[in-house]
């Protein structure tokens, strides 16, 4: 292979490791603010019907007050820090980071055996691609990060089919 065909599949395969933790980073957020909200609204009901309760005597009237009080204000929480808008953005970046992630991979194995103006037609377009998905600029707390790099490197986003390749001379 010519340097710059070699250079070009390095690049390839740097983005495609980028967009994999980039893409499981954003997986992993999704799930937990998925499960928020699941807690928020399941929240606000339960202390909706307990606020409600009819068999709480009149000693607890305090905590059927508290408990009305949460079932008003957890859905307006969730609203005020636009949960449903940051789940739907981050779910969008989450597949958009994991097809980038195939297809950078994808360059990187079959379209760098195309002539090279091929191959650097499809890798300028993956790019341009990759810039935009960045453009939001949403970060996820690092500690989804960490989790990502845990899984990652203990092997859940490895295939069989890939360690076939590299140990028979692939």
């Amino acid at each position: 292979m010519t340097q710059p065909v070699e250079a070009l599949i390095a690049e390839c395969r740097k983005a495609e490791e980028s967009c994999l933790y980039t893409s499981v980073t954003f997986i992993i957020w999704l799930r937990f603010l998925r499960t928020v909200r699941i807690l928020l609204n399941a929240s606000a009901v339960i202390c909706g019907a307990l606020a409600g309760w009819k068999a709480l005597s009149h000693d607890y009237e305090m905590a059927m007050a508290v408990f009305a009080l949460l079932a008003a204000l957890l859905p307006q929480i969730q609203r005020v820090i636009g949960l449903d808008t940051t789940i739907n953005q981050v779910a969008g970046l989450a597949g958009e980071f994991k097809n980038l992630h195939d297809h950078f991979r994808r360059a990187a194995n079959v379209s760098s055996q195309l002539a090279f103006e091929k191959f650097e037609a499809e890798a300028k377009a993956l790019f341009n691609r990759l810039d935009k998905a960045r453009v939001p600029c949403i970060t996820p707390p690092e500690i989804f990060f960490w989790f990502a790099q845990r899984k990652i490197k203990k092997g859940h986003y490895d295939f069989d089919c890939d360690e076939t390749q590299s140990t028979s001379g692939g």
